[in-house]
């Protein structure tokens, strides 16, 4: 099975959801046939997704090696059947994809021995994306780069799990068409005993890192760990807090400070408590993401109306 699921939440005004705000029971279908294949109607393996702020769909299919788009439309609440393809051929390897500020589309990928991070420019005016990528400065290096994240000053987080760390690459102009990235800045370094299997990575609103560890490793679990943002130095804790030890190949935020994190049997919710400042040690299943039950669950993303998307990556 190759596809996405959608199970949402009711589409509210209000931007708080967790006091009222369930998900649906069962998942709407928004991409892909169930089927892998090369088709426009058809996913093979996705990986990564994301939303751009228009609430167009966005998907890595790995196993065709390119980006997917699934064009909203807002009259009448639905995604096109068919995907256009934005951004391909890729290179080989499982990648992540993620949006700057101006719209330009980043996307990772790569091997055990070699990867990068693809930008591939936005022009507002056709509302169209450059029809090849380029090597963001300072990562045509990284090996197997997987999850990708900005953080609210345009700095760019890439998860580097050849070299089992995560790094920030921090532009130097307003936008990266502008003055491109500083040379990488090492957010956590390989001394770090749980820097042993990452892939995904997920920031929330506070700025706070989140990153997924699949290998236990120096007596270290593997699973989800927070390293909390210093606002006053803008620097992280090279130690993280054990949020679960449950990890998976991806998480995502929601605007409630929510995180999710997917699993072979569908998607754990783990509710941000505000009072005591803290994520509960186990957490709750995505109802309307058991339909996925015994499948791979690879990517996770939130649209502006906290709608949880679902993908499977099972070929």
């Amino acid at each position: 099975n190759s596809q996405f699921c959608q199970p949402a939440r009711p589409r509210r005004a209000s931007a708080c959801f967790r006091a009222t705000g369930t998900y649906a029971s069962v998942g709407t279908d928004v991409a892909g046939t169930g089927t892998s294949g090369s088709g426009d109607n058809q996913l093979s393996a996705p990986h990564g997704s994301a939303l751009d702020a228009e609430g167009d769909l966005f998907v890595v299919d790995t196993g065709n090696d390119r980006v997917m788009q699934y064009p909203f439309n807002s009259a009448a609440g639905t995604y096109a059947t068919n995907g256009t393809e934005v951004a391909g051929p890729l290179s080989s390897g499982d990648g992540f994809l993620t949006f700057d500020a101006a719209g330009d589309l980043f996307v990772s990928y790569g091997s055990a021995t070699s990867g990068g991070v693809l930008e591939f420019a936005y022009n507002s005016a056709t509302a169209t994306y450059a029809s090849s990528g380029t090597e963001v400065a300072g990562a045509n290096d990284l090996g197997s780069a997987g999850g990708l994240a900005f953080n609210s000053s345009g700095e760019l987080f890439v998860a580097e799990a050849a070299a089992n760390l995560v790094l920030e690459l921090v532009q130097t102009g307003l936008l990266p068409t502008a003055g491109g990235f500083a040379p990488l800045g090492t957010i956590m370094g390989q001394q770090s005993p749980i820097n042993s299997g990452i892939s995904a990575i997920a920031l929330n609103g506070a700025g706070n890192l989140f990153v997924s560890d699949n290998v236990s490793n120096n007596g270290a679990p593997a699973g989800v760990f927070e390293f909390p943002l210093n606002s006053a130095t803008r620097t992280y804790s090279i130690t993280g807090t054990v949020i679960t030890k449950t990890a998976g190949p991806a998480l995502a935020v929601d605007n409630n400070r929510d995180l999710f994190v997917a699993q072979n049997l569908g998607v754990l919710e783990y509710p941000w408590n505000s009072p005591s400042g803290s994520y509960p040690s186990s957490g709750s299943a995505v109802p309307g993401a058991s339909e996925l039950s015994g499948l791979t669950v690879t990517a996770l993303a939130f649209d502006g109306h906290n709608d949880l998307f679902v993908g499977s990556g099972e070929n």
